[in-house]
């Protein structure tokens, strides 16, 4: 494992160091989180690896309002506001880093308004919708559990369950059709594991039991963009890795090594 952690830092490190992202215009963020209490001291945070990191804090006035600012623009990527309680949401900081949200703190999500971003509206819209879909599916779990028994009604469950999971992939893509430009999207799209084909024969006519696992592994960067920083400052980089090296590669040193050097060699751009 030790070796397993240096070659996700190298990784880290060489994959993006052509990148800094820092971009012109300043930022001005106005927050306004109806119930918060006047002097709440709250943060302003970035994703980092598996880890988040606090870039700036500011209190809440007796409004509710924060206002982050600075000269220069923050680097891009999905960020999060922490307040006291350890109660967060995120934030979309890309090339529009002056606007405003407002909500209310008993729900956060549902009563999100966003002011001159759109990157943020289409964000919000897609939360609320993923809500709704988790929210059906704990429902469903819970009937699932409750008719354990019954095998047909089990099976009926399942088939619900599947038409949510079916309804989540559609709107993903259609999010990715309406809003190409989103950083979103190409989060969706980076996100998404390979589609595996059917499973060829070999010369002798039986399946080639290790098809689905090489295929796998060998396209599962296909869609991730090495070279855009905003990456950085995701969830998503740490846990593409972290399953990559820990469920797809042989774990061994030589194994390791080997990959991670593939993938320096495969994507960094110098």
């Amino acid at each position: 494992m030790n070796t397993l952690r240096i070659v996700k830092f190298l990784g880290i490190c060489f994959a993006f160091c052509i990148c800094s992202g820092a971009y012109a215009g300043g930022l001005n963020l106005k927050v306004t989180v109806h119930g918060l209490r006047p002097d709440s001291l709250c943060f302003l945070a970035n994703y980092f690896g598996d880890k988040q990191y606090l870039q700036d804090s500011t209190k809440a006035d007796a409004n509710g309002v924060v206002i982050f600012q600075k000269p220069e623009q923050m680097p891009r990527g999905i960020y999060l506001f922490v307040m006291p309680g350890k109660k967060y949401f995120e934030v979309v900081l890309d090339t529009i880093q002056e606007f405003q949200m407002e909500s209310d703190i008993g729900d956060i999500i549902r009563n999100m308004k966003v002011t001159g971003c759109p990157e943020n509206e289409y964000f919000y819209n897609y939360l609320r919708f993923i809500d709704g879909a988790s929210n059906e599916i704990e429902d469903l779990k819970r009937q699932q559990t409750a008719a354990k028994d019954d095998s047909v009604l089990t099976k009926s469950i399942k088939e619900k369950m599947t038409l949510v999971d079916n309804k989540v992939k559609d709107y993903k893509n259609a999010y990715m059709k309406d809003h190409p430009e989103a950083f979103m999207s190409k989060v969706f799209k980076t996100s998404q594991d390979p589609t595996v084909p059917p499973t060829p024969l070999l010369p002798n006519g039986a399946k080639d039991s290790t098809f689905a696992y090489r295929y796998f592994k060998a396209h599962y960067f296909d869609d991730f963009d090495f070279s855009d920083a905003r990456f950085l400052r995701t969830p998503l980089l740490n846990s593409k890795l972290e399953y990559y090296f820990k469920n797809l590669v042989y774990q061994i040193p030589d194994s390791i090594i080997t990959e991670s050097n593939w993938l320096v060699e495969k994507h960094v751009l110098i």
